[in-house]
């Protein structure tokens, strides 16, 4: 597993904490278990069927490949799997279980695996953590709000690995 940082002579690497999460995502996960442990988890759609569950909270997504190929966004420009923001105070965290073990594959889908698309009012306070996004035509993981102008707090894409993506415009 390549480490997060540099580390230089002198310095010490500290791996993270294991990380409980409040929600649990998995291969064969459904959207009608509670998903709140790693033998109840949802489906990959719950990042879209239960929003205002998890936002605010953070999900752990489970080792495997999650095809994203057929799924469809609400909007031309937005991402398939639409995130809830949280607040400063209670982020909502998508990351994987496992570093790079949790893959998003676009199999050519035009749109972004992940992120979150629409007006920044309310917006933001959303982290990103060790997902593998491939395959897509276009984006892998994309934030996008009404003007270029618009700042919007608290966004964290760390440690994903994002790859074959091509430029299909």
């Amino acid at each position: 597993m390549p480490l997060p940082c540099i580390i230089t002579p002198g310095q010490r690497y500290y791996p993270p904490a294991a990380v409980e999460f409040d929600y649990y995502i998995g291969p064969s996960g459904s959207d009608s278990n509670d998903g709140l442990s790693p033998s109840t988890p949802w489906s990959i759609t719950a990042i879209n069927t239960k929003a205002g569950t998890y936002d605010g909270f953070s999900v752990g997504i489970m080792d495997g490949t999650y095809d994203l190929s057929a799924m469809t966004s609400v909007d031309a420009y937005a991402a398939v799997l639409q995130v809830e923001p949280g607040t400063e105070g209670s982020p909502t965290i998508i990351q994987a279980v496992s570093d790079s073990a949790a893959i998003l594959d676009l199999g050519g889908n035009t749109k972004a695996a992940i992120g979150r698309w629409g007006s920044p009012t309310g917006q933001g306070y959303t982290e990103i953590r060790g997902l593998t996004v491939r395959n897509g035509a276009r984006f892998g993981v994309q934030f996008s709000y009404a003007s270029a102008s618009d700042a919007v707090p608290g966004i964290v894409i760390d440690g994903c690995e994002i790859h074959d993506i091509v430029d299909a415009t």
